[in-house]
Protein backbone atom coordinates (compact mmCIF):
# COMPACT_ATOMS: atom_id res chain seq x y z
CA UNK A 1 0.00 0.00 0.00
CA UNK A 2 1.02 3.59 -0.27
CA UNK A 3 2.12 5.76 2.62
CA UNK A 4 -0.69 8.24 2.20
CA UNK A 5 -3.93 8.02 4.16
CA UNK A 6 -6.90 6.72 2.20
CA UNK A 7 -10.55 7.57 2.78
CA UNK A 8 -11.22 4.09 4.16
CA UNK A 9 -8.52 4.66 6.81
CA UNK A 10 -10.27 7.85 7.93
CA UNK A 11 -13.62 6.05 8.12
CA UNK A 12 -12.11 3.20 10.16
CA UNK A 13 -10.44 5.69 12.49
CA UNK A 14 -13.71 7.57 12.95
CA UNK A 15 -15.51 4.35 13.82
CA UNK A 16 -12.94 3.31 16.38
CA UNK A 17 -12.89 6.84 17.80
CA UNK A 18 -16.67 6.85 18.14
CA UNK A 19 -16.68 3.53 19.94
CA UNK A 20 -13.79 4.50 22.23
CA UNK A 21 -15.54 7.75 23.15
CA UNK A 22 -18.79 5.97 24.02
CA UNK A 23 -16.84 3.32 25.94
CA UNK A 24 -15.17 5.98 28.10
CA UNK A 25 -18.44 7.83 28.59
CA UNK A 26 -20.12 4.57 29.65
CA UNK A 27 -17.28 3.84 32.08
CA UNK A 28 -17.82 7.31 33.60
CA UNK A 29 -21.57 6.56 33.62
CA UNK A 30 -22.37 9.62 31.50
CA UNK A 31 -24.35 7.67 28.90
CA UNK A 32 -26.99 5.01 29.33
CA UNK A 33 -26.52 1.34 28.67
CA UNK A 34 -28.81 1.64 25.62
CA UNK A 35 -26.47 4.19 24.01
CA UNK A 36 -23.52 1.90 24.69
CA UNK A 37 -25.38 -1.04 23.15
CA UNK A 38 -26.26 1.01 20.06
CA UNK A 39 -22.64 2.14 19.67
CA UNK A 40 -21.51 -1.47 19.98
CA UNK A 41 -23.82 -2.46 17.12
CA UNK A 42 -22.83 0.54 14.98
CA UNK A 43 -19.16 -0.27 15.52
CA UNK A 44 -19.36 -3.66 13.79
CA UNK A 45 -19.29 -2.32 10.17
CA UNK A 46 -16.09 -0.42 11.00
CA UNK A 47 -14.56 -3.64 12.28
CA UNK A 48 -15.61 -5.29 9.02
CA UNK A 49 -13.93 -2.49 7.06
CA UNK A 50 -10.74 -2.97 9.06
CA UNK A 51 -10.72 -6.71 8.34
CA UNK A 52 -11.40 -6.03 4.65
CA UNK A 53 -8.54 -3.50 4.55
CA UNK A 54 -6.08 -5.91 6.17
CA UNK A 55 -7.11 -8.67 3.75
CA UNK A 56 -6.50 -6.35 0.79
CA UNK A 57 -3.04 -5.45 2.13
CA UNK A 58 -2.20 -9.12 2.61
CA UNK A 59 -3.39 -9.92 -0.92
CA UNK A 60 -1.24 -7.15 -2.39
CA UNK A 61 1.81 -8.31 -0.43
CA UNK A 62 1.33 -11.93 -1.49
CA UNK A 63 0.98 -10.91 -5.16
CA UNK A 64 4.37 -9.22 -5.20
CA UNK A 65 7.12 -11.41 -6.61
CA UNK A 66 9.86 -12.35 -4.18
CA UNK A 67 12.91 -10.19 -4.65
CA UNK A 68 16.02 -12.04 -5.69
CA UNK A 69 19.07 -11.57 -3.56
CA UNK A 70 22.45 -11.07 -5.09
CA UNK A 71 24.70 -13.79 -3.68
Amino acid sequence: MSDRVNFIDIVIGAGFGMFATVLVLRFLELVSQDVFFAASILWLPFLGLLIYRKNQEAKLLSDKPAEATNG
